[in-house]
């Protein structure tokens, strides 16, 4: 079932790059979002209708939707972190790089965390497979609901776009000064 999923995922995130190259990040986002959390709502199917539907087709078709949607998680989560950022005074663009990969790398691990714990344990083993599936449905599409308020408020919903700092030149190579510069022929 991985191989399905990672298939679809690794094909879609070049469109998803491409669209967040254009300025869509927060579009992107709330897609892939809701589209994984109908994905996985779908999920509960078979336990209602466990003659049509429990079988390796339909959990294959799903798995290949759900890396579809995956995909666009990723792909501007970091422009989106970064933008929050400035939104809330962070100008220091090297304190800014470094909370936002602070924010992902934490984001990632109490995600990993609860899932196990919370997911992957009681509730996974007391309700089983399909009904935890639409448990995780339900508390996106909660996440996407309290989150469209902070995204208004913030004005998200425009374009967006990596803006390059005036430390780097055309090629996105570092700019040295002169001192820097001398040190590092220096070095060589």
């Amino acid at each position: 079932m991985f191989s399905v999923y990672a298939i679809s995922n690794v094909g879609m995130t070049p469109i998803y790059g491409v669209a967040v190259d254009r300025g869509y990040a927060i579009h992107v986002t709330l897609f892939s979002a809701i589209g994984f959390s109908i994905t996985f709502a779908a999920l509960y199917f078979p336990k209602l209708y466990p003659d049509d539907l429990e079988n390796l087709w339909f959990l294959a078709i799903c798995f290949f939707i759900a890396g579809f949607f995956a995909a666009g998680a990723f792909v501007p989560a970091y422009l989106i972190y970064e933008k929050i950022a400035e939104v809330n005074g962070f100008e220091n663009t090297a304190q800014k790089k470094l909370m936002v990969a602070t924010w992902s790398n934490n984001s990632a691990a109490i995600g990993a965390f609860i899932g196990s714990v919370a997911l992957g344990g009681p509730i996974f083993e007391n309700v089983g497979f399909n009904t935890t599936c639409l448990i995780i449905s339900i508390s996106m599409i909660s996440c996407i609901v309290l989150s469209l308020g902070s995204v208004q408020s913030m004005d998200l919903f425009a374009k967006m776009y990596y803006v390059e700092d005036d430390d780097t030149d055309d090629d996105g190579q570092e700019n040295l000064s002169d001192s820097e510069s001398s040190t590092y022929d220096n070095i060589n």
